[in-house]
């Protein structure tokens, strides 16, 4: 979704889906969600990541974290039944 703001500076909010995230940002992929969503979470001025699973601060290992929190702005949890876009 791209939109400019009232200075005329483009912004760009990107939803992207993840496994596992924690309050912070910080996400998990599995299968082929790793290919391309870390790269589009770093590009993106606004990052929404969409989890199925929001675990405690802390419950995920560090060296499965793909995407850092610092390029995440909202995290939402996926509601049961809702398919993948």
């Amino acid at each position: 979704i791209r939109d400019r703001d009232v200075t005329g500076v483009q912004t760009c909010a990107l939803p992207i889906c993840a496994h596992k995230g924690d309050r912070w940002g910080n996400l998990t992929y599995r299968m082929a969600m790793r290919n391309f969503n870390p790269v589009m979470a770093m590009a993106a001025s606004v990052t929404i990541a969409e989890v199925d699973e929001v675990v405690e601060l802390g419950d995920l290992d560090p060296e499965n974290i793909a995407s850092s929190g610092v390029f995440v702005h909202r995290v939402v949890k996926r509601q049961p039944g809702d398919t993948r876009p």
